[in-house]
């Protein structure tokens, strides 16, 4: 099956000189680090099934002439479910026959759907909860909170989910102590990119001029990221932006450490990859390719056009150490 990611798309759009579809992955790519990053496998049902281990069979050292004793591993079935995410868009006739206008009205209203869409994607991926709508697909934090619990590291106080945020700006042991959080959460996922909110972002750059710890990293398209050195590896920070307001966090400051406090956040150290980890289930036949389902036809209700998106997506992992959460955290400088 095809493996892409939006860069293909864009590649693909270039290549067959459409300028509606370029500008709308363009848009895409411009408004979200995460859709360059993310990698997409095309399926051709609606629901997608597979086998994730459990237990391995058992294995042991032998007599010369003896046997081994006859064992299995254990599996269990895992299935996702795709969802359609998309939109339409209405142009009446007249706007399309202005000439005098800076930009295509048509133009106008596909960059703003491309960003509805992006901030509609960058709110499911963390926050997606098919049990609140079931409509969407399940997030990064509700899959993360079905792994087993050490990819879930607590901050607070008593390092366990029920006591005061740790302020990492407040000290260097603090900051130091946060550090060891976030490598422990990329050796335990092998992760290939560590998800924050804006302030965690800028925290971060923080913590490595004071630590003497500021890197970048250059990835395959000759992008530059902000990145934290682990060893002999980078991993590239990525903001994963805003919700539909264009204002409130995906990630938000006001989690609570587990004192009701409210004042915490977190991060995640993701896995993406094709094979076992976290990566986008795409319908295919399905893109977000903007297509005119009347063929150029004026819409028979009004005078007007109409374009439409129709987009079959879901995201799927089969390994249950792709995604690490670091919770109970605040980018702060006051003592608690």
């Amino acid at each position: 099956m095809a493996n892409v990611t939006l860069l293909e798309y864009q590649k693909l759009a270039k290549s067959k000189s459409n300028k509606l579809f370029l500008g709308l992955i363009e848009d895409l790519i411009r408004k979200w680090d995460v859709w360059s990053i993310l990698p997409s496998r095309q399926v051709t049902g609606l629901s997608v099934k597979g086998s994730r281990w459990n237990t391995l069979p058992s294995v042991a050292f032998r007599k010369i002439n003896a046997a081994y004793s006859a064992t299995k591993g254990t599996t269990e079935d895992i299935e996702e479910t795709l969802t359609m995410l998309g939109g339409e868009i209405i142009i009446d006739r007249v706007l399309t026959k202005v000439k005098d206008t800076v930009q295509n009205p048509l133009e106008v209203q596909m960059d703003m759907i491309s960003t509805a869409m992006t901030l509609q994607m960058a709110y499911s991926l963390i926050n997606g909860n098919q049990g609140e709508n079931v409509d969407s697909f399940d997030g990064i934090k509700i899959r993360v909170s079905n792994m087993p619990a050490r990819c879930t590291i607590y901050l607070d106080s008593d390092h366990d989910g029920t006591n005061t945020r740790l302020p990492v700006l407040y000290s260097s042991a603090n900051r130091q102590e946060f550090l060891d959080a976030v490598h422990q959460a990329v050796l335990r996922t092998n992760a290939t990119h560590l998800l924050m909110n804006e302030t965690t972002y800028e925290g971060f750059g923080r913590i490595f001029r004071r630590e003497g710890l500021m890197d970048t990293t250059q990835d395959q398209y000759g992008r530059t990221w902000d990145a934290i050195q682990l060893g002999s590896r980078k991993i590239p920070l990525v903001d994963v932006g805003l919700k539909n307001d264009k204002s409130t966090e995906v990630i938000p400051n006001d989690e609570d450490p587990g004192d009701g406090g409210n004042d915490a956040t977190s991060l995640y150290a993701v896995r993406f990859d094709k094979n076992d980890g976290l990566h986008l289930l795409e319908l295919a036949g399905t893109s977000p390719d903007p297509y005119d389902p009347l063929n150029g036809a004026e819409m028979e209700t009004q005078p007007a056009y109409k374009r439409r998106i129709d987009w079959g997506v879901g995201l799927f992992n089969l390994s249950q150490y792709c995604i690490c959460r670091v919770c109970g955290f605040a980018m702060v400088t006051t003592a608690t």
